[in-house]
């Protein structure tokens, strides 16, 4: 994996608000490195060859909580998400290779939502305008974190400026939004914005943080945003929104953990 993906992502709030952040300095240290070591080894190495590696007996305060053992081998969860996406890339860039055409955007890994299609139902075929929108779908940037280098965006500067904002300040007052399953493109938010105002956005967004069981619930953010603004607001467009209906009882909004002064800007 160090040839075509030396790095691996670090979300600098993630780690500034996880329980890594409350162990001291030294243990953080052997964590880092944990992770760099087992990046290195595509996510394969033994607790036993970590031991020889690291060389420190706090190894083991790690386990547990920060990184599991199973048969002897040791598992990282976030990484084994992006070790999976990068395998990915390195599968889709291959194969564009041997076509000698230009390399697509990052087509998502997630399985389909079958759960809803009964067992004595047969699911029709697509129709050609489907297939194209899917397709559409897939050549959409998803993240433009877990992009690799050599992947071009073939989406306006506009709508990406407008979705680095969105990322940024969804980081400090939102953050559930990105940990989703299926985030945001840059496309989708384009278009919901251009629908409603960024006040209505953010009551939203703000409801969706303010939900305990959030990201146990729901997995796919443009449908579940498009559906509550809807509820919320109605159909946008609208200089006088419909009155509004309480997403859910009892919840209070959460207040701004960076104050924005100009909403608009920042999404």
């Amino acid at each position: 994996m160090a040839a075509n993906f030396p790095y691996f992502k670090f979300t600098a709030t993630e780690w500034l608000t996880g329980d890594i952040i409350y162990e001291d300095y030294e243990l953080q240290g052997i964590f880092i490195n944990v992770c760099a070591i087992y990046w290195n080894r595509d996510g394969k190495i033994t607790f036993d060859e970590m031991k020889k590696r690291i060389k420190s007996e706090r190894l083991a305060e790690l386990s547990g909580g920060f990184f599991s053992v199973s048969d002897g081998l040791i598992s990282i969860a976030f990484l084994d998400e992006q070790l999976i996406t990068a395998k990915h890339v390195s599968k889709i860039n291959s194969k564009n290779g041997k076509k000698g055409g230009r390399p697509k955007a990052l087509i998502p890994l997630e399985e389909k939502a079958v759960g809803l299609i009964p067992f004595n139902e047969t699911i029709t075929k697509k129709s050609n305008k489907e297939e194209e929108e899917e397709k559409e779908e897939e050549e959409e940037v998803e993240n433009v974190h877990t992009l690799s280098p050599s992947v071009k965006p073939s989406i306006s500067q506009s709508k990406i400026d407008r979705f680095n904002h969105y990322s940024s300040w969804a980081a400090e007052n939102s953050p559930k939004l990105l940990k989703i399953k299926k985030p945001l493109t840059a496309t989708q938010l384009s278009e919901i914005r251009s629908k409603y105002s960024a006040e209505q956005f953010k009551e939203v967004c703000f409801a969706m943080e303010a939900k305990k069981d959030f990201l146990s619930k729901y997995d796919n953010l443009n449908l579940t945003m498009r559906s509550w603004l809807k509820r919320q607001f109605g159909d946008g467009g609208s200089s006088e929104p419909p009155p509004k209906i309480p997403l859910q009882k009892g919840i209070q909004m959460p207040k701004l953990v960076t104050p924005v002064v100009n909403f608009e800007d920042a999404i």
